[in-house]
């Protein structure tokens, strides 16, 4: 698992992840067979997921990229989507099921979400 990844960016702007998820042994996925994934964003881990201030799931901001990267996972927050957010301190993971049951995050950390100049999408 990728872990502790820590994102400064500015509020308004796009954010993307391209990962390789792989396995609990270290093994790629290929081919990335899923039945959901999720993308979750908090102002504290604590928080119910029905807290979260945004998430995203496969055909809203998350695309299997698999054959064309192995392992393939893309996670993309649109400008929209960080806009209405207060600068601060996120935490966010991306978590993922597979077919026979097995669930697990495969990748996490920090957002440092910040003010730019220029305070609208553009």
């Amino acid at each position: 698992m990728a872990s502790d990844i820590e994102l400064h960016r500015k509020a308004g702007s796009t954010i993307e992840m391209n990962l390789v998820v792989k396995n609990q042994a270290g093994v790629v996925l290929t081919p990335l067979a899923l039945t959901a994934a999720w993308f979750t964003l908090k102002t504290s881990k604590e928080l119910a997921d029905s807290s979260a201030s945004l998430t995203k799931s496969i055909g809203t901001g998350i695309t299997v990229t698999d054959p064309g990267t192995p392992g393939g996972l893309n996670v993309k927050l649109a400008p929209a989507d960080t806009a209405s957010l207060t600068p601060g301190v996120y935490y966010w993971d991306v978590k993922i099921l597979e077919p026979d049951g097995d669930a697990w995050s495969v990748a996490d950390g920090t957002l440092i979400l910040e003010y730019g100049v220029r305070r609208g999408v553009v």
